[in-house]
């Protein structure tokens, strides 16, 4: 999956979100977390910890690197 150039980090998680058809609070119970943390991603409030970030690179199937470039550690 490449992104377009200049997509935000949250945005790529909205996107993947979108691309499998799945509510917030799908994602949440996929990946073991709840609507109210997805929410706060997508909007760019809160980033996920280095565990969570595996986890969501896993569920969209694209490298970490891809899915969170651009994301301070």
């Amino acid at each position: 999956m490449i992104f377009p150039q200049g997509t935000a980090w949250n945005d790529r998680i909205r996107i993947m979100r979108a691309i499998k058809d799945l509510s917030q609070e799908a994602l949440a119970e996929e990946i073991g977390t709840t609507r109210k943390q997805v929410y706060r991603w997508e909007k760019g409030k809160t980033k996920p910890n280095a565990y969570t970030r595996r986890k969501l690179s896993q569920w969209a199937g694209v490298p970490e690197q891809t899915l969170f470039k651009g994301i301070d550690k």
